[in-house]
């Protein structure tokens, strides 16, 4: 369902010939990927990878155009940074948006260091949020009040530990 999602905003919302990367990126055993569902049906995904250091990067967070505008987005995102700032003080996040999308990262914190432009002329940013554990709740409070459940499956997985 995922990559149906992904082909169904490539060329508009992403830039096209990525689809073997996010195809990649799923698959991988060293990342972990969350699922949206509303009422039983998948409209949406997020990654994690790279735990080292107190850093990881998000990766390929996307919405079933359909369900776009609705906070499942949002969600999807908080969740993964909900999850990740586990560690003890502070934990960089780190990811890679489209100009089209930055303005909303920005808005959840994220500050752009670095742009790249790709060999079909995609400009790419790369970001990071510094997220302190004390954060933790405030995102919890936006989840609860958007109604969010986060599956017993997700919270009874073993935190992700970061070594020093």
């Amino acid at each position: 369902m995922l990559k149906k999602i992904y082909l169904r905003h490539e060329g508009i919302e992403f830039p096209a010939g990525y689809f073997g990367e996010f195809k990649s990126a799923i698959r991988d055993e060293e990342s972990i990927y969350l699922t949206a569902e509303v009422e039983g049906r998948v409209v949406g995904g997020g990654g994690m990878s790279n735990f080292f250091g107190g850093q990881s990067t998000l990766m390929f967070g996307i919405v079933d155009p359909d369900y776009c505008r609705q906070g499942i987005g949002t969600s999807l995102l908080l969740t993964r940074i909900q999850f990740l700032a586990n560690c003890s003080e502070k934990c960089r996040i780190m990811l890679q948006a489209t100009e089209r999308s930055s303005a909303f990262f920005e808005k959840l914190g994220f500050k752009w260091v670095e742009k790249e432009i790709d060999e079909n002329g995609h400009t790419f940013l790369f970001g990071v949020n510094d997220v302190k554990s004390p954060d933790r709740p405030i995102f919890l409070k936006h989840l609860n009040s958007g109604n969010v459940e986060i599956s017993s499956e997700f919270l009874e997985s073993p935190q992700i530990v970061f070594p020093d």
